[in-house]
């Protein structure tokens, strides 16, 4: 509604119409007095046609271009400015809005609040064509300086902007008192209270980028801020595990699915009067410095609390390479004093045998040394003397010293790196190694067996009951069967030779079963080998750490 303030002229004396004469000043004071001034005040709703922009025909941010709709021709297009500078609300092109006046002949009208027609709405859609209804083209301009955003188009085609999209949001639900700010996109802040569950004296402030639903919910919201002071806050999750949950005194709230603090040329201050908790539920925590990094305990202790976990370990990175597992000292003692227990009895246990007044106190020797036998055992089965929770990185050159790869497994294990790369995958070669190795040296010690014993009938029975073929694969069991067999016969019926035992004996002195020998010689290193290096498989497996 327009209106017309006229602020009429009043002076001091009342002279201006005695024959006197008056100085140039007087007339003025005169003038002045009986001069009306007319201020002019309109509101009137407007529909907006364009917006400031990239590449627009708007120079100035915050400036709009709309019409009336009324008394407005169709090409009249006025250029509006916000009315408040320091609070602004960009309007969207299709909307209306409220535009002022302040005196006739303004060239830059303001506006100042949108029209809605349905307050559900966050964005309450476009009123296209309002201020020149039943126009095919309503904006059909293209005077420089007057094109719009929809200037030439149909009705149809109408769009609010070049940028901005109507991604619908969900209106905030306001309760009594509140004072609500909500942007276009799903963003709002809340000035209210907790007055809703009874608590008189308890204001919040809630701030949520990516509000879900009508009202503010920490699981659902893409992020939020809450300041509450006599309130519960539903924590989302995990703040459960370190935290009060029925907390409800003054504090603050941050929410969402990554958090940046970044002092950019200054610190960062955490203080609390009591606890500090920093968790990390799937990932890691790293504390990073260019100096050093200190940490003062004033009345407590440092603890390193891995007991929980099944497979924490305390990790030191000192150099590059694998963490491997430091020593223990425990498990160390133990295999050192094993070790001292197994010599001091034998030492003092074994002359004692000889004299019958000693035998009893002699086999006493002999069992404690027997104990400390099974200590080192124990010790050394179980790797009890290497920190299985406290690993330090050593580099290759250091493990290859202290775990040589056994010599007979060389081409099967190949290099301590690739066992390091694969441990399980290594030791399965190994297990298949044995496994493909087992069959024969398990015959070619039974016939070395037979060999020690010197009996020919026994040799020629082992003999027969290895299959050809497999005897063929054994080192040395050819030379054998030479030995002891008659010309031309075969293993299904050997026919000994009228041997003696002192003639097998000779036979093993002149070398005669050297190669069998040697096979089963190496086979056994190799047996061992393959114990030592599942040793190493169990040292390495502790090494496996995240990097």
């Amino acid at each position: 509604m327009a209106f017309t303030v006229v602020d009429q002229g009043a002076g001091g004396e009342d002279n201006s119409l005695d024959n006197s004469f008056v100085t140039r000043t007087e007339l003025y004071t005169i003038l002045k007095q009986l001069s009306d001034v007319s201020k002019f005040y309109e509101l009137e709703v407007f529909e907006v046609l364009d917006v400031f922009r990239e590449g627009g025909t708007i120079q100035e941010p915050g400036e709009v271009k709309g019409r009336y709709l009324t008394d407005s021709p169709k090409e009249k297009i006025t250029t509006f400015k916000p009315l408040n500078a320091n609070i602004l609300q960009m309007p969207v092109v299709g909307e209306l809005w409220l535009g002022l006046h302040y005196t006739i002949g303004d060239a830059n009208p303001y506006y100042m609040g949108r029209v809605g027609k349905d307050l559900s709405l966050v964005n309450d859609g476009g009123y296209y064509n309002e201020s020149a209804p039943g126009e095919e083209r309503a904006i059909d301009t293209l005077k420089l300086g007057q094109t719009v955003l929809n200037s030439n188009k149909l009705f149809k085609d109408y769009k609010e902007g070049v940028k901005f999209k109507n991604v619908s949001p969900q209106k905030l639900v306001s309760f009594e008192g509140d004072t609500i700010i909500q942007g276009r996109f799903g963003n709002t802040i809340r000035l209210g209270s907790n007055q809703n569950s009874g608590i008189a004296n308890s204001p919040n402030i809630k701030i949520v980028s990516g509000l879900f639903s009508g009202g503010e919910d920490l699981d659902d919201d893409a992020s939020s801020i809450y300041l509450t002071s006599q309130e519960v806050v539903d924590y989302s999750n995990p703040s459960f595990s370190v935290m009060d949950s029925a907390y409800d005194q003054p504090q603050i709230t941050i929410d969402s699915n990554r958090l940046v603090f970044n002092a950019k040329t200054d610190v960062i201050g955490m203080f609390a009067q009591k606890d500090i908790n920093i968790q990390s539920v799937e990932g890691d925590v790293a504390i990073n410095a260019k100096d050093k990094i200190t940490l003062r305990p004033k009345e407590s202790t440092i603890e390193f609390d891995i007991k929980g976990s099944d497979n924490g370990k305390i990790v030191n990175l000192t150099k590059e390479g694998i963490p491997f597992p430091d020593l223990n000292m425990a498990g160390f003692l133990k295999q050192t004093m094993g070790i001292q227990k197994v010599f001091q009895g034998l030492t003092f246990g074994v002359p004692k045998l000889s004299n019958p007044l000693t035998l009893a106190s002699g086999v006493k020797d002999i069992v404690k040394g027997l104990e400390g036998a099974k200590n080192f055992v124990e010790a050394t089965l179980n790797l009890e003397f290497l920190e299985k929770e406290v690993l330090t990185t050593k580099t290759i050159g250091e493990i290859k010293a202290s775990l040589p790869i056994p010599a007979g497994l060389l081409n099967v294990v190949g290099s301590i790196d690739d066992f390091a790369d694969d441990v399980e995958g290594t030791l399965k070669k190994v297990d298949d190694f044995k496994k493909n190795n087992e069959e024969k040296f398990k015959q070619a010690a039974e016939l070395s067996s037979a060999i020690d014993n010197l009996v020919p009938t026994g040799i020629a029975r082992v003999l027969e009951e290895i299959p050809a073929d497999e005897l063929s694969q054994i080192p040395g069991a050819q030379d054998v069967l030479d030995v002891v067999s008659s010309e031309g016969s075969t293993l299904g019926g050997i026919k000994i030779k009228d041997l003696t035992e002192n003639d097998i004996a000779n036979a093993r002195e002149f070398g005669v079963f050297g190669d069998l020998e040697d096979y089963v010689a190496e086979q056994g290193s190799i047996q061992q080998d393959i114990e030592q290096a599942k040793f190493i498989g169990k040292i390495l497996n502790l090494t496996k750490q995240e990097q």
